[in-house]
């Protein structure tokens, strides 16, 4: 029983949602801006719900964390863990069954079953999309998170190579894009808006050409210290770099700096009295 608790545990999920106002219910450009800045944080296989919570709100922010790539893919592996005499064509043949796909659901109408596909919904995420994962995790290793990014990276590069699919961008959809290739946008009081469009697709159009992979995975993922069901406010840089990530993309606000440190060498944003962090 023990040697099966590892596969017990990746079926654990935990997702932190940060549910909109009542007032963003509402059809509006406000509440669409709203919606915008929420992030969807899913951690196991929450993260799979956080990002089907993501595919089907295109525009909502999306973290995955410690997160498979396929229900099928984590089935195989949990099954090495448990006895690399079991093989990984045995689960992941029961997992298939248990998970099919292309099924419709009345309570979800226009919506088919994936099978916990991860890297389908990762090419198909608009908002902005950040990885976490532990160095130590066993269950769900690197290998998925690279796999993970890399799908999104491959996306975001492929939609924007098109100059039709960049000029079909809403301007908020243009400036996501723009920060996923590390474009810095400044506004030019002395262009018109048609004329600052023009330059901020080109520099898109440019940028998607140039993009690396290694580039992206720094800016759009963090590895922590642990094993699965590690927290990533235990370690200093990874709440750094997360921290500073939801800062960049509008979803933080905080007045004045904030020592990320502290004297416990912690994230500790609530804990002083001096700074105040706001979700926005």
């Amino acid at each position: 029983m023990i040697s099966l608790l590892p596969s017990l545990l990746s079926f654990f999920f935990f997702l932190m949602i940060r549910r909109p106002p009542r007032s963003t219910l509402s059809s509006s450009s406000a509440a669409s801006d709203v919606y915008k800045r929420q992030v969807m944080h899913g951690v196991s296989i929450g993260g799979a719900l956080a990002s089907g919570a993501a595919v089907s709100r295109p525009g909502v922010n999306c973290t995955v964390d410690q997160t498979f790539t396929s229900a099928q893919i984590m089935a195989g592996n949990s099954a090495q863990l448990v006895s690399p005499l079991l093989p990984s064509w045995v689960a992941s043949s029961v997992t298939a069954r248990c998970f099919p796909t292309e099924v419709a659901d009345v309570r979800w109408p226009g919506m088919l079953t994936d099978g916990y596909n991860n890297l389908q919904k990762a090419a198909q995420i608009k908002g902005y999309y950040f990885v976490l994962w532990a160095r130590s995790d066993h269950m769900m290793p690197a290998s998925f998170a690279e796999k993970l990014i890399e799908a999104q990276f491959e996306a975001v590069v492929e939609r924007c190579q098109v100059a039709e699919n960049v000029a079909g961008m809403s301007d908020k959809e243009l400036k996501v894009a723009m920060t996923k290739l590390g474009i810095t946008h400044r506004s030019s009081s002395t262009l018109n808006p048609a004329a600052s469009r023009a330059k901020m697709e080109k520099a898109v159009l440019n940028a998607a050409q140039n993009a690396k992979l290694a580039t992206y995975t720094k800016h759009f993922s963090a590895s922590m210290q642990g094993d699965h069901g590690s927290f990533f406010g235990e370690d200093p840089r990874t709440s750094k770099v997360y921290y500073n990530y939801l800062k960049n993309i509008g979803c933080l606000e905080v007045k004045p700096p904030l020592d990320m440190r502290g004297k416990s060498g912690r994230f500790v944003p609530y804990k002083s009295a001096r700074h105040q962090t706001v979700l926005k």
